[in-house]
């Protein structure tokens, strides 16, 4: 193989950019050889702050990116997706909240009845309507000190005829209320339309009935409600008592229970002045009434009632100390269903 020698000119373009060349510095005997210039740079010299093709931005070789730069985009991407994540976990625990929050009210606004009454058997399947048949209640007053102003609704049947009772009930009142709460809330009628007679009475103070300074013992209050049966003709009635008419109530039940075929105490006062023996010796059929929200006094009642031997508990979910009120339905479902039990 043989080499050929090509030779250049010393004046060509290409020489002087590929040699070095020396010069003389200003002033001096020395020389130095410049570097040689390169025709072509294989990296592309881009500026900062221009992009590619691709979209990716450009830096000069010479200056390296920022090592920040790069990583950055990396990092608002995963900043979006947590923040994404936060905000889905955000709305989770705000539905948890209201749940929470809203879950005491949609229990308090069912009508769901107690699930202990209906272990107890004292709700019927279906609550007992009121009849369309209208129901005749009769007021009037009995002499005496006081005199006492009573309501009556006498039992009728399908057809709107009066018969026999089947038992009779007495009706008591609370301290803010009277017998007329007894009318108004439908509990008089419903009684009548279901074979019952209902004595609903004011007592001595409230209502229509004079106060008394007779009445200033246990005694003298069993005396008085003995007054209004015997005069009204009532034998082996059911004995209803909410509250405040405990004080007349309680007494009488422990003194005559035998005059009584049942008692229905509401939240009554008066239950912690007796002793468990006391208690125990009364065999009068209990329904022992009382709201879930009723903390004080219906939590205390129905502890000490509980020491009856024959009771039965009807325990009103979402209601205050005047259950009845609150939950007539239920109210209503429990008192007709414990009537029917008894003989």
């Amino acid at each position: 193989m043989q080499t050929k020698l090509i030779s250049i000119p010393m004046t060509s373009p290409l020489l002087r950019h590929m040699t070095p060349f020396r010069q003389r510095l200003p002033g001096s005997n020395q020389s130095y050889r410049s570097k040689p210039r390169k025709m072509f740079d294989t990296k592309p010299q881009l500026m900062m702050g221009m992009t590619t093709e691709a979209g990716t931005p450009c830096v000069h070789p010479q200056r390296p990116a920022p090592a920040s730069l790069k990583p950055k985009v990396l990092h608002l991407d995963e900043m979006n997706f947590l923040r994404n994540r936060l905000v889905v976990l955000g709305l989770v625990l705000l539905a948890t909240l209201l749940l929470y929050l809203l879950l005491p009210s949609i229990r308090q606004g069912s009508m769901e009845p107690s699930l202990e009454a209906q272990r107890m058997g004292l709700l019927a399947t279906s609550p007992p309507a009121l009849s369309a048949i209208n129901v005749s209640i009769r007021t009037g007053q009995l002499p005496g000190d006081p005199p006492l102003f009573f309501r009556e609704a006498l039992p009728i049947d399908g057809a709107g005829r009066q018969i026999l009772p089947r038992l009779q009930v007495v009706l008591l009142h609370g301290q803010a209320f009277t017998s007329q709460t007894w009318e108004e809330l439908g509990t008089m009628a419903l009684l009548a339309t279901n074979g019952y007679q209902a004595l609903a009475m004011d007592l001595p103070g409230y209502g229509k009935s004079p106060d008394s300074d007779a009445l200033k013992t246990d005694q003298s209050r069993v005396d008085l409600l003995s007054r209004f049966m015997e005069s009204l003709g009532v034998r082996a009635a059911v004995l209803l008592s909410p509250s405040m008419s405990g004080h007349y109530s309680i007494p009488f039940l422990v003194k005559n229970s035998a005059q009584l075929r049942g008692f229905i105490p509401i939240a009554p006062v008066g239950t912690r002045s007796y002793s468990p023996e006391q208690y125990q010796n009364i065999q009068t059929p209990t329904l022992i009434v009382f709201g879930a929200l009723d903390t004080n006094l219906g939590a205390q009642s129905h502890k000490n009632l509980l020491q009856l031997p024959n009771h039965y508990v009807l325990k009103l979910e979402g209601a205050r100390h005047a259950c009845y009120k609150d939950k007539p339905l239920e109210f209503h479902q429990g008192l007709i269903e414990f009537l029917n039990k008894l003989k």
